[in-house]
């Protein structure tokens, strides 16, 4: 399963999102590669295949800037993430 975030922008621009890039440790799978092609296509967001930290996230989620989590996979499809816990707080996209 991969995760994906859709972050707001701090100023302007368009929303990002973000996955964790293939580097051995995540694997390639149709629905993954479906959603960064169609997040590509439409033009909507900016989309971005690097690291990202829970700090990141929890911080965009204090920011009113975490819009959305899911996860991609074979098994479940599109999946969507209602909460993390991280440092014991939870954060609700």
């Amino acid at each position: 399963m991969n995760v994906f975030f859709v972050i707001a922008p701090k100023e302007g621009g368009l929303p990002e999102v973000i996955t964790a890039p293939l580097d051995g440790t995540i694997l390639p799978g149709v629905t993954r590669r479906s959603v960064l092609e169609l997040c590509r296509a439409s033009g909507n967001y900016t989309v971005s295949e690097r690291k990202l930290g829970m700090k990141e996230v929890a911080q965009a989620a204090v920011e009113g800037r975490l819009m959305e989590a899911f996860g991609t996979g074979t098994a479940a499809v599109i999946a969507p993430v209602n909460s993390i816990m991280f440092q014991g707080k939870v954060t609700r996209a």
